[in-house]
């Protein structure tokens, strides 16, 4: 059932443009990583490190984060962006986040423009 509910939420969203202003690495877990958007009820975690790497977009509900979408991405992929976010952000520098699941890309970009502010 909840192989299911993960396809039904992978299928149920296809394009979002996040800007990404702050990260914090996930206690315990080497290649996780949580980016912050301007939402504080939502955020951004970028797991290379499990069996499927991949990009959660999740929601606090109850003070609990749940995934509202996943999508799985190729673990290079996966390593460009954690490498492009961490240097990005620890030089000040908050950058955009472009992910098209019907594509199965994800792409990161310095240009403002692209994002909601």
């Amino acid at each position: 059932m909840k192989v299911l509910m993960m396809i039904a939420l992978m299928l149920s969203f296809s394009d979002a443009k996040l800007l990404i202003n702050g990260y914090q690495r996930v206690p315990g877990m080497d290649y996780q990583m949580e980016l912050s958007v301007l939402n504080p009820e939502k955020r951004v975690l970028l797991d290379c490190q499990s069996f499927f790497n991949g990009v959660h977009y999740q929601s606090a509900v109850n003070g609990k984060w749940k995934d509202d979408w996943y999508m799985i991405i190729d673990g290079n992929d996966c390593e460009d962006v954690s490498m492009f976010a961490k240097s990005s952000l620890d030089a000040g520098n908050p950058f955009c986040l472009n992910i098209d699941q019907e594509e199965r890309s994800i792409e990161v970009s310095a240009n403002l423009d692209e994002c909601p502010q």
